[in-house]
């Protein structure tokens, strides 16, 4: 993951989620509350990859 890409609010709770860490209830909220899509669907993708690999479904 790509840490320059993500605000300095969020950069916390994305090196959490890169260290297979659990989220507290704050950063729930404020992953709720931000407005940069490119940074969250960034932080989703590399679950998803970690869990299910590069694989695509239809």
């Amino acid at each position: 993951m790509n840490h320059r890409l993500i605000p300095d609010v969020l950069r916390p709770i994305a090196e959490k989620i890169q260290s297979q860490e659990r989220i507290s209830d704050a950063d729930a909220m404020a992953l709720y509350q931000s407005s940069d899509l490119n940074a969250l669907g960034m932080m989703a993708n590399f679950v998803r990859e970690r869990k299910n690999g590069n694989y695509a479904s239809y």
